[in-house]
């Protein structure tokens, strides 16, 4: 709205449908993992953006704004995809040698 297009102008931008666009709008749905990077970037800002001094919202932040699924960012770090969930909720924290590997591929990401 703050843009003034329309959701077939939007859908069109982010490749989605029109009818996906209604939906996230409308609180049916979340947009899949791979379309963060695009919504983020149209947005000029996360909008899913929780608290970042929180080492959990850092990974997940880190994680959607380049679109990786939980699968596909623990086969990065070397564990599986409930430790990474876990880690972003905050029930676990990372061993030293998972935290060095994080920062390295996050580079300590600081937003």
């Amino acid at each position: 709205m703050d843009k003034g297009l329309l959701q077939a102008e939007v859908a069109a931008v982010l490749g989605v449908t029109e009818q996906c666009v209604t939906n996230w709008e409308n609180g049916n749905g979340e947009p899949q993992i791979r379309y963060m990077p695009q919504i983020i970037s149209f947005l000029g800002y996360y909008p899913l953006l929780s608290d970042l001094e929180i080492f959990g919202n850092k990974i997940k932040f880190y994680r959607q704004e380049k679109g990786l699924s939980h699968k596909r960012f623990a086969k990065l770090i070397g564990v599986d995809a409930g430790t990474i969930s876990s880690w972003e909720n905050g029930k676990n924290r990372p061993l030293r040698k998972h935290l060095k590997t994080l920062e390295d591929i996050m580079i300590v990401y600081e937003h």
